[in-house]
């Protein structure tokens, strides 16, 4: 009976997942809410002819992407998540060619061209694959469908845009500090929009290190990057590989010159990558539930909305101004960090490939780990847990593991430890050390004072707060889990078959196993204590959790416990809403 009910979920959530939601949601949100983007980025500073030049520079990026990906191209489940992966590969393979041409030394030894005709030289590098990419595409009549899931794409671009407009949407581009908040002049009586000023949202302290001074240094120096913000010359873990969310800001405004470096130019072209990448995000993660862990789409859907609005349930929500973001750190690590954002949604993208290809070979293992290993390009913080989780599971594999695209990804997860060690030596530069040590949960012992209403003076009630309010979601769904599996491996299997192997869940597991103990075991000693970068890593493994969360709550047999764990899992949503207001209005995130 149990086996027969299992049968039936399991057909169900096959004839969901096969089910195309009516394109009707995108006229009816999608289009209202692009026609909402577009007019806030002219607001921010963005002339339609800038517009025009992102969409030309991505039409170059995606068509150049989908030459290297064409042969696979049956291999996706539609026409849309093809695309989407051509235009990733496209931005990484942009932004290596970029960090080449860039070296100062390269600079020198060519006469120290103007950067923005060394940018336009690596932008028309990719004219030709993409006008090859074009031809294909134009000749491909048949394969996938165009969108799957129509639908959920939409709800997900709605809240990709809804986030990143109270997030990445504004620019302080005439007042710094307090004075200049929406807040502050709201309270003194000011106006808003007096003296061209553009409203800021959130903290800008991380943008305008990235996208703002490192750009402007790039541009007087090539790379490795001067500036006193790193201490020096080639600091390499922030000005070298922290530089990565300036590149497409460079590439722009190569495409469309735009006079002297300009900080709200800097910051309004910025903008719109936001909002591509927060939309990236989700869908990398969507992907994940729907084609890797069989989810139903509307489960896979609602784990790519968490990616972008789950947190800690808040105990101080409508009463003070503080957020979870302490609590757990998932959704709140894309809200401020553009190099976060950046490397989700390449690396992301790379780990869905692996997935995919490790539970039915067809040949994007390899590229899956290249895209792993650029996306560290941005920030490591995905690198340093999925290429472990990756190498390991594959190296179990047996056989397997010796197939030609294995060891071609292997040879890409370790790129970067070579560069790492290699690109120092070559330049000149000073490696950015920090001693690791072993200290658990003492981060976050300091960083939750004040968002809780009571003390944590133990690690022991500190681990049973972070476990009620992050996990709850997690409790009834593993527990259903767990009872399956035991009544699974207690029933005696037919003669000659055997219980199936997945790799691929074995990694998302590992992936989360080493993100939250990096980040709530590991810091980093010294004055670099207080910056807490391991709990980038734990943020990784809180999205991943995602997808095996609203799996497993879809597929509880009891219709209330489901229902209950629905509304936990919503809770938890909502509470990922409130930070983001508290962030927006109040420009606090932790």
């Amino acid at each position: 009976m149990v086996f027969a009910k299992r049968v039936a979920l399991d057909s169900m959530a096959s004839r969901m997942r096969r089910d195309r939601t009516q394109p009707g949601a995108i006229l009816v949100l999608g289009l209202p809410v692009l026609a909402l983007d577009v007019l806030a980025l002219h607001v921010l500073g963005l002339r339609m002819l800038d517009l025009l030049a992102f969409l030309a520079l991505m039409a170059v990026w995606t068509l150049a992407g989908s030459l290297f990906l064409h042969r696979q191209r049956h291999a996706f489940p539609d026409r849309f998540t093809f695309y989407a992966l051509s235009a990733v590969l496209g931005m990484a393979i942009a932004m290596s060619a970029w960090f080449v041409g860039f070296q100062s030394s390269l600079l020198e030894g060519l006469g120290n061209p103007d950067p923005r005709s060394v940018a336009l030289g690596v932008t028309a590098l990719l004219l030709a694959p993409a006008l090859a990419g074009a031809v294909l595409a134009a000749r491909d009549r048949g394969g996938p469908p165009a969108m799957a899931q129509p639908g959920a794409i939409t709800v997900l671009w709605v809240v990709g845009s809804c986030v990143a407009c109270l997030s990445a949407f504004g620019v302080e581009n005439n007042e710094f500090g307090k004075a200049g908040t929406i807040r502050a002049r709201i309270a003194d009586g000011r106006p808003v929009m007096e003296q061209n000023f553009l409203p800021n949202w959130g903290r800008l302290a991380d943008r305008a290190a990235h996208v703002v001074s490192y750009t402007r240094d790039i541009d007087a120096h090539g790379l490795p990057v001067e500036t006193s913000f790193t201490g020096g010359r080639g600091r390499i873990v922030h000005s070298t590989l922290g530089t990565g969310s300036g590149v497409p800001v460079t590439l722009l405004g190569a495409l469309y010159p735009s006079g002297p470096h300009s900080r709200s130019r800097a910051m309004a072209f910025s903008k719109i990558l936001s909002l591509a990448w927060l939309f990236l995000v989700p869908l990398w993660i969507f992907c994940i539930a729907r084609d890797v862990l069989d989810a139903p789409v509307a489960a896979s859907c609602l784990a790519g909305v968490g990616a972008l609005t789950y947190a800690g349930l808040n105990l101080h929500a409508f009463v003070a101004p503080v957020s979870s973001y302490w609590i757990c750190v998932a959704s709140g690590s894309l809200f401020h960090n553009v190099t976060q954002q950046a490397s989700l949604a390449v690396g992301f993208a790379g780990l869905y490939l692996a997935l995919l290809d490790m539970r039915h070979p067809r040949g994007l293992f390899a590229l899956g780990c290249l895209l792993v290993s650029l996306s560290a390009l941005y920030k490591p913080s995905l690198f340093s847990v999925a290429a472990p989780a990756i190498g390991l599971v594959s190296l179990l594999q047996g056989r397997v593991a010796w197939r030609r695209d294995v060891l071609l990804g292997w040879v890409a997860l370790v790129l970067l430890p070579a560069f790492w060690l290699i690109y120092p030596r070559l330049t000149g530069t000073e490696p950015l050390s920090a001693p690791v040590s072993v200290d658990f949960l003492g981060v976050l012992q300091v960083r939750t004072r004040g968002v809780l209403p009571w003390s944590t003076t133990t690690e022991l009630k500190l681990l049973l707060t972070i476990a009620l309010l992050a996990y709850a979601p997690l409790i009834l769904p593993i527990a259903g889990w767990a009872a399956r599996v035991l009544r699974e491996r207690s029933t005696p299997m037919p003669a000659g078959s055997r219980r199936s192997n997945r790799p691929e869940i074995a990694v998302l597991l590992v992936v989360i196993a080493l993100g939250l103990f990096g980040g709530y075991a590991l810091v980093e000693s010294g004055p670099r204590r207080p910056h807490a970068n391991f709990l980038w890593g734990a943020a990784v493994a809180h999205l991943c959790m995602l997808p095996f969360v609203t799996r497993a709550i879809a597929r509880i047999e009891l219709r209330w416990l489901r229902i209950s764990g629905w509304l936990v899992y919503a809770a938890n949503l909502a509470s990922g809403v409130w930070n983001l207001w508290v962030y927006a209005f109040f420009e606090k995130y932790m």
